[in-house]
């Protein structure tokens, strides 16, 4: 095999992200409120979703939740539930179920904040 084509994979990786179509801000709005009015029965107004093409990544808040979609993941991203600083995104969410888990019971601790110490006896 010569050295030539041991890069024939980056070539054709190259090529096949040049050829896809380019990440809009209405194809984002559109796959972000669809992908919520799916789980939810409702969706933002588009005007009101947060569009970064670069990072192909979309950011609405419905009803107080706020939700980002990067790619084709959709999640739900919160607050630390002790100190409200730190924000992070729980897993994809794909059912209701999965939402409902990231609404209900997933409480996102940020690492400064250690659960309280059990009371000793």
């Amino acid at each position: 095999m010569s050295s030539l084509s041991s890069y024939d994979w980056q070539s054709r990786a190259i090529a096949a992200y040049r050829q896809q179509p380019a990440c809009t801000a209405e194809m984002l709005q559109a796959e972000l409120a669809a992908r919520l009015q799916c789980l939810t029965g409702q969706a933002p107004d588009p005007q009101a979703i947060y569009v970064d093409c670069d990072a192909e990544m979309a950011v609405a808040r419905l009803d107080g939740a706020v939700f980002r979609l990067r790619g084709q993941c959709l999640r739900l991203v919160r607050p630390c539930p002790s100190c409200g600083l730190g924000h992070y995104e729980s897993a994809p969410i794909d059912t209701v179920a999965e939402l409902g888990y990231a609404l209900g019971a997933w409480q996102p601790p940020c690492a400064n904040c250690q659960p309280e110490d059990p009371l000793e006896m």
